[in-house]
C-alpha cells in the first residue's frame, strides 16, 4: 500500500507472517535488507552468534518446548557498512515503509499518527 509521511509518498507493508506480496518487499527480502530472526528466552538468535557454546546450549535448555518470538530485523548500514539509526528491530504488526532507497519500522502508534493512507 502507499501512504504519505509527511510530505513524501512511501510504501508500506503491515507486518505479518503470512508471505509477502508486494513486490518491494519481496525485493527487500531477497536483498536481504530485512531478515526474520527468532528470539528464545529474551536472546535474539543473532545474539547468540558471540556467545560461548556452553552459554548457547544452557540458554536452549531453558526454553525446549516453548515457542520462539519472531521478530523482522533490519539490515541497516550505508555503503560504507556504518549501521545508520532509527529501530532496527520489528514485531509482527509494526509496519516496515520505503522512503526513496531507506527501510525503516514503526510503530502501529506512530503509523496510525503520522501516515496517510492514499
Amino acid at each position: 500500500m502507499r501512504a504519505k509521511l509527511g510530505n513524501d509518498t512511501v510504501d508500506v507493508w503491515k507486518i505479518t507472517d503470512k508471505t509477502p506480496t508486494d513486490a518491494w518487499v519481496k525485493e527487500a527480502f531477497e536483498s536481504h535488507k530485512v531478515f526474520w530472526d527468532d528470539e528464545m528466552g529474551g536472546l535474539p538468535m543473532l545474539a547468540t552468534f558471540f556467545m560461548k557454546e556452553e552459554s548457547v546450549k544452557k540458554i536452549n535448555k531453558l526454553v525446549v518446548g516453548k515457542r520462539p518470538r519472531q521478530f523482522l530485523l533490519l539490515d541497516a548500514r550505508d555503503s560504507n557498512g556504518a549501521f545508520l539509526g532509527g529501530n532496527l528491530r520489528a514485531s509482527i504488526g509494526d509496519y516496515l515503509y520505503k522512503r526513496g532507497e531507506l527501510y525503516q519500522f514503526c510503530s502501529e502508534k506512530v503509523f496510525k499518527r503520522d501516515f496517510i493512507l492514499i
